[in-house]
């Protein structure tokens, strides 16, 4: 997905790669969310998401001046499939009433993306196992994110290795978050939320809970 972090009609918006490293399958149910400040592209195979195969257009769920998407899997609710754009406003009504603090009540596997529209930064939060991943850049004039750095690489944005990223693999078979092999994008960190705005900051709002 994108958050443009200028106001719409100063550059010229191509999202041509939001789609084009994706496969439409016959069982895929494709999901796009639009407003004028973000665009979030999501795939799901369509007896998961109990819908029918096939492209959706939604607008994207706005509460004040927040909107944004929340998208995983669910427990503890009552419906486990909920309707993305109810259960996603419901979210940016927590959001803006206690903070951070309101993302310790999710459990599942699962990530949100927020526009601050006030506070003119975008909000990435994930699950405090770290089940799903979500990655984030900051480019001229838009933050794009995803939840796989393959769609960065298919899209011909963000190709150059972090070199010490790099080094670091070859001597550890794996990368430290936050950082990236790609340079220029940061890994969400499990139970935090990254804050991109005139700073990037990472908040630490839960820690796993365990149950024997």
């Amino acid at each position: 997905g994108v958050v443009y972090t200028e106001p719409a009609g100063t550059r010229a918006r191509d999202e041509s790669w939001l789609t084009a490293g994706f496969r439409m399958t016959p069982w895929t149910a494709r999901y796009e969310w639009r407003s004028t400040d973000m665009t979030v592209v999501a795939h799901q195979h369509a007896h998961e998401a109990r819908t029918r195969p096939g492209s959706y257009q939604l607008r994207v769920p706005q509460v004040g001046e927040l909107q944004g998407i929340a998208f995983g899997q669910f427990f503890d609710v009552p419906d486990p499939t909920p309707d993305p754009v109810s259960f996603s406003e419901s979210i940016l009504s927590a959001y803006g009433s206690h903070g951070v603090s309101s993302f310790r009540s999710l459990n599942g596997l699962w990530a949100a993306v927020i526009w601050d529209g006030a506070g003119r930064r975008a909000l990435f939060a994930r699950d405090c196992v770290g089940g799903q991943t979500l990655y984030a850049a900051q480019l001229d004039g838009r933050i794009v994110f995803a939840t796989d750095l393959r769609a960065f690489h298919a899209s011909g944005m963000l190709r150059a290795l972090d070199e010490e990223a790099v080094a670091q693999f070859l001597h550890y078979l794996y990368v430290p978050a936050p950082r990236t092999l790609v340079a220029g994008c940061t890994a969400v960190l499990p139970g935090h939320v990254l804050s991109i705005g005139d700073s990037t900051r990472h908040e630490k709002y839960a820690t796993p809970r365990f149950v024997n």
